[in-house]
Protein backbone atom coordinates (compact mmCIF):
# COMPACT_ATOMS: atom_id res chain seq x y z
CA UNK A 1 0.00 0.00 0.00
CA UNK A 2 2.82 2.00 0.98
CA UNK A 3 4.55 1.63 -2.13
CA UNK A 4 1.46 2.49 -4.35
CA UNK A 5 0.96 5.31 -2.77
CA UNK A 6 4.69 6.39 -3.49
CA UNK A 7 3.81 6.24 -6.79
CA UNK A 8 1.30 8.30 -7.14
CA UNK A 9 2.77 11.03 -5.39
CA UNK A 10 5.76 10.31 -7.75
CA UNK A 11 2.82 10.33 -11.03
CA UNK A 12 1.47 13.54 -9.18
CA UNK A 13 4.63 15.36 -8.97
CA UNK A 14 6.38 14.50 -12.89
CA UNK A 15 2.56 16.20 -13.92
CA UNK A 16 2.60 19.16 -11.68
CA UNK A 17 5.91 20.43 -11.68
CA UNK A 18 6.64 21.19 -15.26
CA UNK A 19 3.03 22.55 -15.51
CA UNK A 20 4.19 25.01 -12.80
CA UNK A 21 7.44 26.03 -14.27
CA UNK A 22 5.59 26.85 -17.53
CA UNK A 23 2.74 28.88 -15.60
CA UNK A 24 -0.09 26.05 -15.90
CA UNK A 25 -0.91 25.27 -12.11
CA UNK A 26 -4.53 25.84 -12.25
CA UNK A 27 -4.71 22.71 -15.29
CA UNK A 28 -2.72 20.59 -13.35
CA UNK A 29 -4.44 21.23 -10.30
CA UNK A 30 -7.60 20.52 -12.36
CA UNK A 31 -5.44 16.89 -12.88
CA UNK A 32 -5.46 16.49 -8.97
CA UNK A 33 -9.17 17.48 -7.61
CA UNK A 34 -12.52 17.74 -8.88
CA UNK A 35 -14.16 21.09 -9.01
CA UNK A 36 -16.04 20.67 -5.73
CA UNK A 37 -12.73 20.44 -4.23
CA UNK A 38 -10.89 23.09 -5.48
CA UNK A 39 -10.84 26.10 -2.95
CA UNK A 40 -13.85 28.17 -3.77
CA UNK A 41 -13.52 32.69 -3.01
CA UNK A 42 -15.60 33.75 0.00
CA UNK A 43 -18.13 36.47 0.13
CA UNK A 44 -17.77 39.44 1.96
CA UNK A 45 -19.48 39.66 5.21
CA UNK A 46 -21.71 42.60 6.15
CA UNK A 47 -20.68 44.15 9.73
CA UNK A 48 -22.80 43.73 12.83
CA UNK A 49 -23.36 47.51 14.46
CA UNK A 50 -24.90 47.20 18.09
CA UNK A 51 -25.49 50.57 20.31
CA UNK A 52 -26.79 51.48 23.40
CA UNK A 53 -27.93 54.87 24.85
CA UNK A 54 -31.26 55.59 24.85
CA UNK A 55 -31.49 58.46 27.63
CA UNK A 56 -33.20 61.96 28.48
CA UNK A 57 -32.01 65.20 27.33
CA UNK A 58 -31.54 68.38 28.80
CA UNK A 59 -32.73 71.38 26.98
CA UNK A 60 -29.84 73.91 26.66
CA UNK A 61 -27.00 71.70 26.78
CA UNK A 62 -25.66 69.45 24.70
CA UNK A 63 -25.42 65.18 25.43
CA UNK A 64 -23.50 62.11 23.92
CA UNK A 65 -26.23 59.77 21.53
CA UNK A 66 -24.36 56.79 22.35
CA UNK A 67 -23.18 54.98 25.50
CA UNK A 68 -21.53 51.85 24.15
CA UNK A 69 -20.87 51.22 20.65
CA UNK A 70 -19.60 47.41 19.16
CA UNK A 71 -18.64 46.76 15.75
CA UNK A 72 -18.43 43.52 14.70
CA UNK A 73 -16.29 42.34 11.08
CA UNK A 74 -15.11 38.61 11.20
CA UNK A 75 -13.37 39.95 7.41
CA UNK A 76 -11.99 43.77 7.77
CA UNK A 77 -10.86 45.65 10.07
CA UNK A 78 -12.54 49.01 8.34
CA UNK A 79 -14.48 50.42 6.50
CA UNK A 80 -14.90 53.89 3.75
CA UNK A 81 -17.48 55.53 5.81
CA UNK A 82 -20.04 55.65 9.02
CA UNK A 83 -23.04 57.63 8.78
CA UNK A 84 -24.80 58.93 12.11
CA UNK A 85 -28.59 60.47 11.23
CA UNK A 86 -31.08 61.67 13.03
CA UNK A 87 -33.71 59.48 11.71
CA UNK A 88 -36.66 60.85 13.29
CA UNK A 89 -37.77 63.87 15.72
CA UNK A 90 -35.47 66.36 13.18
CA UNK A 91 -36.15 69.92 13.73
CA UNK A 92 -34.26 72.97 12.37
CA UNK A 93 -31.83 74.06 14.87
CA UNK A 94 -30.63 70.30 16.04
CA UNK A 95 -26.78 69.15 15.10
CA UNK A 96 -24.54 66.26 15.56
CA UNK A 97 -21.21 67.41 16.11
CA UNK A 98 -17.80 65.08 16.54
CA UNK A 99 -15.96 66.28 19.57
CA UNK A 100 -12.58 64.94 21.81
CA UNK A 101 -9.63 64.15 19.15
CA UNK A 102 -9.77 62.14 16.63
CA UNK A 103 -6.77 62.49 13.98
CA UNK A 104 -7.77 59.69 11.56
CA UNK A 105 -11.35 60.85 10.91
CA UNK A 106 -13.48 63.84 8.99
CA UNK A 107 -16.47 64.43 9.74
CA UNK A 108 -19.28 66.44 7.47
CA UNK A 109 -22.24 67.82 8.78
CA UNK A 110 -25.59 67.85 6.33
CA UNK A 111 -28.17 69.56 7.84
CA UNK A 112 -30.78 68.88 4.83
CA UNK A 113 -30.35 65.21 5.62
CA UNK A 114 -28.92 65.37 9.13
CA UNK A 115 -26.09 62.94 8.55
CA UNK A 116 -22.84 63.32 10.01
CA UNK A 117 -20.72 61.35 7.91
CA UNK A 118 -17.17 60.01 9.43
CA UNK A 119 -14.23 59.07 7.00
CA UNK A 120 -10.50 58.53 7.38
CA UNK A 121 -8.58 61.20 6.79
CA UNK A 122 -6.24 59.48 4.22
CA UNK A 123 -7.30 55.95 3.27
CA UNK A 124 -10.18 53.72 5.43
CA UNK A 125 -10.78 54.38 8.85
CA UNK A 126 -10.51 51.20 11.25
CA UNK A 127 -13.48 50.39 13.30
CA UNK A 128 -11.06 51.13 16.15
CA UNK A 129 -10.92 54.87 15.49
CA UNK A 130 -14.58 54.67 14.05
CA UNK A 131 -15.73 53.02 17.13
CA UNK A 132 -14.06 55.82 19.23
CA UNK A 133 -15.32 58.58 17.12
CA UNK A 134 -19.27 57.03 17.44
CA UNK A 135 -18.54 57.58 21.13
CA UNK A 136 -18.06 61.50 21.51
CA UNK A 137 -20.67 62.45 18.68
CA UNK A 138 -23.01 65.11 20.62
CA UNK A 139 -26.35 66.11 19.88
CA UNK A 140 -27.35 69.63 20.66
CA UNK A 141 -30.14 72.16 19.68
CA UNK A 142 -30.32 75.49 19.34
CA UNK A 143 -34.35 75.67 19.32
CA UNK A 144 -35.43 77.65 21.93
CA UNK A 145 -38.47 75.39 22.80
CA UNK A 146 -37.34 71.37 22.02
CA UNK A 147 -39.68 68.47 22.60
CA UNK A 148 -40.05 65.07 21.58
CA UNK A 149 -37.87 62.39 20.64
CA UNK A 150 -34.77 62.45 18.59
CA UNK A 151 -33.78 59.04 16.95
CA UNK A 152 -30.02 58.54 15.81
CA UNK A 153 -29.58 55.80 13.38
CA UNK A 154 -25.67 54.62 12.88
CA UNK A 155 -25.13 52.68 9.79
CA UNK A 156 -22.39 51.39 7.16
CA UNK A 157 -24.09 52.02 4.27
CA UNK A 158 -25.19 55.71 2.51
CA UNK A 159 -29.09 55.05 2.68
CA UNK A 160 -31.13 56.60 5.64
CA UNK A 161 -32.08 54.06 8.10
CA UNK A 162 -35.41 54.53 9.95
CA UNK A 163 -35.44 52.12 13.18
CA UNK A 164 -38.98 51.96 13.93
CA UNK A 165 -39.60 49.72 10.69
CA UNK A 166 -35.94 48.61 9.77
CA UNK A 167 -36.37 49.93 6.57
CA UNK A 168 -33.53 51.71 4.16
CA UNK A 169 -33.87 54.77 1.97
CA UNK A 170 -31.97 55.39 -1.05
CA UNK A 171 -32.69 58.51 -3.43
CA UNK A 172 -31.20 58.11 -7.14
CA UNK A 173 -30.77 60.84 -9.15
CA UNK A 174 -31.41 60.35 -12.82
CA UNK A 175 -32.91 63.26 -14.78
CA UNK A 176 -35.69 62.68 -16.80
CA UNK A 177 -36.38 59.36 -15.97
CA UNK A 178 -40.03 58.15 -16.41
CA UNK A 179 -42.21 56.66 -13.59
CA UNK A 180 -42.00 53.05 -15.48
CA UNK A 181 -38.85 52.87 -15.74
CA UNK A 182 -37.96 54.14 -12.40
CA UNK A 183 -40.11 51.42 -10.82
CA UNK A 184 -38.34 48.63 -12.80
CA UNK A 185 -34.88 50.26 -11.84
CA UNK A 186 -35.84 50.04 -7.63
CA UNK A 187 -37.11 46.22 -7.89
CA UNK A 188 -34.14 45.44 -9.45
CA UNK A 189 -31.71 46.58 -7.17
CA UNK A 190 -30.57 45.63 -4.06
CA UNK A 191 -29.17 46.63 -0.82
CA UNK A 192 -26.52 44.63 1.40
CA UNK A 193 -29.27 41.25 -0.19
CA UNK A 194 -32.65 43.43 0.72
CA UNK A 195 -35.17 44.11 -2.42
CA UNK A 196 -35.63 47.52 -3.80
CA UNK A 197 -38.99 49.07 -4.68
CA UNK A 198 -40.23 52.54 -4.93
CA UNK A 199 -40.93 53.81 -1.81
CA UNK A 200 -44.04 53.17 0.01
CA UNK A 201 -44.41 56.17 2.35
CA UNK A 202 -47.00 55.15 4.94
CA UNK A 203 -46.25 57.48 8.23
CA UNK A 204 -45.43 60.91 8.87
CA UNK A 205 -42.00 60.06 9.90
CA UNK A 206 -41.26 58.29 6.79
CA UNK A 207 -42.44 60.92 4.67
CA UNK A 208 -39.67 63.16 6.81
CA UNK A 209 -36.93 60.31 5.96
CA UNK A 210 -37.79 59.15 2.82
CA UNK A 211 -38.78 63.23 1.22
CA UNK A 212 -38.19 65.49 3.45
CA UNK A 213 -34.36 64.20 4.75
CA UNK A 214 -33.25 63.27 1.25
CA UNK A 215 -30.98 64.54 -1.11
CA UNK A 216 -32.88 65.00 -4.42
CA UNK A 217 -36.78 64.79 -4.98
CA UNK A 218 -37.81 62.03 -7.19
CA UNK A 219 -40.96 59.21 -8.21
CA UNK A 220 -42.22 57.13 -4.88
CA UNK A 221 -44.38 54.25 -5.44
CA UNK A 222 -48.08 55.49 -6.06
CA UNK A 223 -50.25 55.69 -8.20
CA UNK A 224 -54.28 56.02 -9.64
CA UNK A 225 -53.34 54.27 -12.82
CA UNK A 226 -56.24 51.97 -12.91
CA UNK A 227 -58.79 54.08 -11.46
CA UNK A 228 -58.74 57.81 -11.68
CA UNK A 229 -58.94 59.05 -8.08
CA UNK A 230 -58.37 56.14 -6.49
CA UNK A 231 -54.27 56.10 -5.26
CA UNK A 232 -52.69 52.75 -4.54
CA UNK A 233 -49.50 51.17 -3.76
CA UNK A 234 -47.71 49.96 -6.22
CA UNK A 235 -45.16 48.67 -5.32
CA UNK A 236 -43.02 46.72 -2.09
CA UNK A 237 -44.94 45.15 0.82
CA UNK A 238 -48.10 47.35 0.54
CA UNK A 239 -48.84 46.48 -3.10
CA UNK A 240 -51.99 47.51 -4.14
CA UNK A 241 -53.09 49.21 -0.88
CA UNK A 242 -55.21 52.22 -1.43
CA UNK A 243 -54.33 55.30 0.38
CA UNK A 244 -56.16 58.42 -1.17
CA UNK A 245 -59.54 59.00 -2.37
CA UNK A 246 -60.25 61.77 -5.12
CA UNK A 247 -58.86 64.88 -5.76
CA UNK A 248 -57.26 67.18 -3.42
CA UNK A 249 -60.63 67.69 -1.46
CA UNK A 250 -60.42 63.71 -1.14
CA UNK A 251 -59.54 61.88 1.76
CA UNK A 252 -57.22 59.13 2.97
CA UNK A 253 -57.97 56.08 5.68
CA UNK A 254 -54.16 55.56 6.03
CA UNK A 255 -51.36 58.16 5.31
CA UNK A 256 -50.84 60.58 2.17
CA UNK A 257 -48.89 63.89 2.20
CA UNK A 258 -50.31 65.75 -1.03
CA UNK A 259 -48.88 69.02 -1.32
CA UNK A 260 -51.66 72.09 -1.29
CA UNK A 261 -54.03 71.77 -4.12
CA UNK A 262 -52.68 68.04 -5.05
CA UNK A 263 -53.38 65.82 -6.72
CA UNK A 264 -55.10 67.50 -9.56
CA UNK A 265 -54.70 65.27 -12.31
CA UNK A 266 -53.46 68.48 -14.63
CA UNK A 267 -53.23 66.76 -18.07
CA UNK A 268 -53.26 63.19 -17.41
CA UNK A 269 -51.11 62.46 -14.44
CA UNK A 270 -51.04 59.28 -12.85
CA UNK A 271 -48.03 58.84 -10.77
CA UNK A 272 -46.63 60.07 -7.37
CA UNK A 273 -43.70 62.57 -7.06
CA UNK A 274 -42.00 64.43 -4.54
CA UNK A 275 -41.99 67.49 -5.24
CA UNK A 276 -38.80 69.28 -5.58
CA UNK A 277 -37.23 72.11 -2.94
CA UNK A 278 -39.13 75.26 -2.71
CA UNK A 279 -41.83 73.75 -4.43
CA UNK A 280 -44.99 73.85 -1.70
CA UNK A 281 -44.47 71.81 1.55
CA UNK A 282 -40.84 70.83 1.96
CA UNK A 283 -41.19 66.57 1.16
CA UNK A 284 -44.91 66.79 0.35
CA UNK A 285 -46.28 64.85 -3.18
CA UNK A 286 -47.17 66.13 -6.46
CA UNK A 287 -49.17 64.15 -9.40
CA UNK A 288 -47.39 63.84 -12.39
CA UNK A 289 -47.61 62.43 -15.80
CA UNK A 290 -45.83 58.85 -16.28
CA UNK A 291 -43.01 60.95 -18.25
CA UNK A 292 -43.28 64.53 -16.30
CA UNK A 293 -42.12 67.98 -17.58
CA UNK A 294 -39.02 68.50 -19.64
CA UNK A 295 -37.66 70.91 -17.51
CA UNK A 296 -37.93 73.07 -14.29
CA UNK A 297 -39.72 71.74 -10.68
CA UNK A 298 -41.88 69.17 -12.52
CA UNK A 299 -39.17 67.55 -14.30
CA UNK A 300 -38.61 63.80 -12.49
CA UNK A 301 -35.02 64.37 -11.06
CA UNK A 302 -34.42 60.50 -9.76
CA UNK A 303 -36.21 58.22 -7.60
CA UNK A 304 -36.33 57.17 -3.67
CA UNK A 305 -35.70 53.40 -3.44
CA UNK A 306 -36.82 51.48 -0.56
CA UNK A 307 -35.63 48.83 1.04
CA UNK A 308 -36.88 46.12 3.79
CA UNK A 309 -40.17 44.20 4.40
CA UNK A 310 -40.18 41.63 0.99
CA UNK A 311 -40.15 38.13 1.12
CA UNK A 312 -36.62 36.25 1.51
CA UNK A 313 -34.65 39.43 2.72
CA UNK A 314 -31.81 38.60 5.08
CA UNK A 315 -31.95 39.94 8.41
CA UNK A 316 -29.10 42.67 8.75
CA UNK A 317 -27.36 44.49 11.31
CA UNK A 318 -25.54 46.59 9.36
CA UNK A 319 -27.25 50.19 11.52
CA UNK A 320 -28.25 50.36 14.87
CA UNK A 321 -30.09 53.11 16.80
CA UNK A 322 -30.61 55.29 20.15
CA UNK A 323 -32.44 57.71 21.57
CA UNK A 324 -32.55 61.02 23.19
CA UNK A 325 -36.12 62.18 24.97
CA UNK A 326 -36.19 65.49 25.59
CA UNK A 327 -37.99 66.19 29.15
CA UNK A 328 -41.26 67.78 28.90
CA UNK A 329 -44.40 67.72 30.61
CA UNK A 330 -46.88 65.62 29.30
CA UNK A 331 -50.46 66.41 30.60
CA UNK A 332 -51.54 69.19 32.82
CA UNK A 333 -54.69 70.11 34.76
CA UNK A 334 -55.65 72.93 36.10
CA UNK A 335 -58.07 73.51 39.14
CA UNK A 336 -60.64 76.84 40.68
CA UNK A 337 -61.60 77.62 43.74
CA UNK A 338 -64.32 79.70 45.09
CA UNK A 339 -62.84 82.26 47.96
CA UNK A 340 -59.20 82.26 49.41
CA UNK A 341 -57.98 78.91 50.41
CA UNK A 342 -55.66 75.48 48.56
CA UNK A 343 -55.68 74.54 45.14
CA UNK A 344 -54.79 70.95 44.18
CA UNK A 345 -53.19 70.88 40.73
CA UNK A 346 -51.64 68.60 38.74
CA UNK A 347 -48.96 67.56 36.24
CA UNK A 348 -47.23 64.51 34.73
CA UNK A 349 -43.93 64.31 32.72
CA UNK A 350 -42.60 61.84 30.72
CA UNK A 351 -39.40 61.24 32.89
CA UNK A 352 -41.45 60.45 35.79
CA UNK A 353 -40.64 63.20 38.46
CA UNK A 354 -42.48 67.31 38.38
CA UNK A 355 -40.76 69.58 40.32
CA UNK A 356 -43.66 72.52 40.90
CA UNK A 357 -42.38 76.20 41.02
CA UNK A 358 -43.99 79.79 42.19
CA UNK A 359 -42.34 81.44 39.44
CA UNK A 360 -40.83 80.84 35.77
CA UNK A 361 -37.54 81.85 37.04
CA UNK A 362 -37.24 80.34 40.62
CA UNK A 363 -34.27 78.31 41.44
CA UNK A 364 -35.77 76.03 44.41
CA UNK A 365 -38.94 74.43 44.05
CA UNK A 366 -41.71 74.47 46.67
CA UNK A 367 -42.55 70.84 45.85
CA UNK A 368 -41.98 67.70 44.06
CA UNK A 369 -44.66 65.16 42.28
CA UNK A 370 -47.05 64.82 40.39
CA UNK A 371 -49.68 66.89 42.39
CA UNK A 372 -49.48 70.27 44.13
CA UNK A 373 -51.73 71.39 46.98
CA UNK A 374 -50.85 75.10 46.77
CA UNK A 375 -50.27 77.67 49.49
CA UNK A 376 -53.79 79.66 50.50
CA UNK A 377 -54.15 81.99 47.71
CA UNK A 378 -56.77 84.92 47.63
CA UNK A 379 -56.81 85.35 44.02
CA UNK A 380 -55.73 83.70 40.92
CA UNK A 381 -52.19 82.34 40.68
CA UNK A 382 -50.16 80.86 37.83
CA UNK A 383 -47.58 77.98 39.26
CA UNK A 384 -44.82 76.22 37.35
CA UNK A 385 -44.44 72.18 36.36
CA UNK A 386 -40.83 71.24 35.19
CA UNK A 387 -40.17 67.64 33.84
CA UNK A 388 -36.81 66.99 36.17
CA UNK A 389 -34.30 64.76 35.21
CA UNK A 390 -31.13 63.68 36.78
CA UNK A 391 -28.31 66.33 36.61
CA UNK A 392 -30.70 68.77 34.44
CA UNK A 393 -31.77 72.11 35.82
CA UNK A 394 -35.43 72.69 34.89
CA UNK A 395 -35.04 74.85 32.30
CA UNK A 396 -38.47 74.72 29.96
CA UNK A 397 -41.47 75.17 32.60
CA UNK A 398 -45.09 74.51 32.18
CA UNK A 399 -47.22 77.39 33.19
CA UNK A 400 -50.65 75.83 35.28
CA UNK A 401 -53.35 77.84 36.85
CA UNK A 402 -55.07 78.38 40.39
CA UNK A 403 -58.10 79.56 39.70
CA UNK A 404 -59.74 81.84 42.73
CA UNK A 405 -63.44 83.23 42.04
CA UNK A 406 -64.15 85.70 44.50
CA UNK A 407 -66.67 84.46 46.81
CA UNK A 408 -70.07 86.29 46.86
CA UNK A 409 -71.11 88.81 49.38
CA UNK A 410 -75.34 89.35 50.40
CA UNK A 411 -76.02 92.51 51.46
CA UNK A 412 -79.88 92.65 53.17
CA UNK A 413 -81.47 94.20 56.00
CA UNK A 414 -83.52 91.78 58.38
CA UNK A 415 -86.00 91.75 59.87
CA UNK A 416 -89.03 92.34 57.69
CA UNK A 417 -92.33 92.86 59.21
CA UNK A 418 -95.95 91.94 57.37
CA UNK A 419 -99.65 92.11 58.99
CA UNK A 420 -101.57 88.64 58.62
CA UNK A 421 -102.26 87.29 55.51
CA UNK A 422 -100.54 89.82 53.58
CA UNK A 423 -97.56 89.84 51.49
CA UNK A 424 -93.81 91.65 51.61
CA UNK A 425 -90.79 92.10 49.71
CA UNK A 426 -87.45 91.15 50.94
CA UNK A 427 -84.52 93.43 49.27
CA UNK A 428 -81.26 91.43 49.32
CA UNK A 429 -78.17 92.17 47.16
CA UNK A 430 -75.61 90.01 45.96
CA UNK A 431 -71.80 91.07 44.58
CA UNK A 432 -71.85 87.94 42.32
CA UNK A 433 -73.46 84.74 41.34
CA UNK A 434 -76.52 82.79 42.06
CA UNK A 435 -78.78 83.34 45.17
CA UNK A 436 -80.80 80.80 46.50
CA UNK A 437 -83.35 80.95 49.18
CA UNK A 438 -84.20 78.52 51.84
CA UNK A 439 -86.83 78.27 54.70
CA UNK A 440 -84.36 77.23 57.27
CA UNK A 441 -80.86 77.09 57.86
CA UNK A 442 -80.30 73.41 57.84
CA UNK A 443 -82.16 73.13 54.52
CA UNK A 444 -80.70 71.71 50.85
CA UNK A 445 -83.40 72.04 48.66
CA UNK A 446 -83.46 76.18 47.76
CA UNK A 447 -87.72 76.79 47.17
CA UNK A 448 -86.17 78.87 44.17
CA UNK A 449 -83.14 80.68 43.39
CA UNK A 450 -82.04 84.17 40.58
CA UNK A 451 -79.21 84.32 38.74
CA UNK A 452 -77.62 87.70 38.93
CA UNK A 453 -77.22 87.88 35.23
CA UNK A 454 -80.81 88.20 35.09
CA UNK A 455 -80.99 91.43 37.44
CA UNK A 456 -78.00 93.44 35.74
CA UNK A 457 -80.37 96.14 35.61
CA UNK A 458 -81.22 95.76 39.34
CA UNK A 459 -79.32 97.57 42.42
CA UNK A 460 -81.11 95.36 44.20
CA UNK A 461 -83.06 91.69 43.62
CA UNK A 462 -86.71 92.03 44.74
CA UNK A 463 -87.99 88.46 46.13
CA UNK A 464 -92.01 88.56 47.00
CA UNK A 465 -92.63 86.21 49.79
CA UNK A 466 -95.56 84.49 50.20
CA UNK A 467 -98.39 84.96 52.38
CA UNK A 468 -98.21 83.77 56.37
CA UNK A 469 -100.17 83.82 59.21
CA UNK A 470 -97.00 83.38 61.63
CA UNK A 471 -93.54 84.65 62.06
CA UNK A 472 -90.99 82.30 59.34
CA UNK A 473 -87.24 82.91 59.12
CA UNK A 474 -85.75 82.85 55.22
CA UNK A 475 -82.26 82.02 54.41
CA UNK A 476 -80.60 83.02 51.64
CA UNK A 477 -77.07 82.14 50.41
CA UNK A 478 -74.93 83.61 47.09
CA UNK A 479 -72.85 80.85 45.03
CA UNK A 480 -70.67 81.41 41.96
CA UNK A 481 -69.49 78.44 39.84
Amino acid sequence: MKKMFRNILLFAALIFIPQIIMGKENAALKCLFSKSEMLQPTSNVAPILVATGNQFFCPGTSAKIVSTMTITDPDDTGIDAIYIQISSGYDIGDLLTLTGTHPNIISAWNSTTAILTLTGVSGQPTYTELISAILDIEFSTSSPNPSGTRNFSISVGQANYLPSNGHYYLYIPNIGIKWSDAKIAAQNSTYYGLQGYLATITSAEEAQIAGEQTTGAGWIGGSDMGVEGTWKWMTGPENGLVFWQGNFTGFTTNFAFWNTGEPNNNVDEDYAHVTASGVGIRGSWNDLSDTGDVSGAYQPKGYIVEYGGMPGDPILQIATSTSLTISSITSTTNSTRCGTGTVILQAISNTGTVNWYDSPTASIPIATGNTLTTPSVASTTVFYAAAHSPGCIDITRTPITASVTPKPILTVTSPYYMCDETYTVIDVQTSAGVMFWYENATDTNPIFWEHISLCLTFIKILCIMPKQTTMVAYQTESQSS
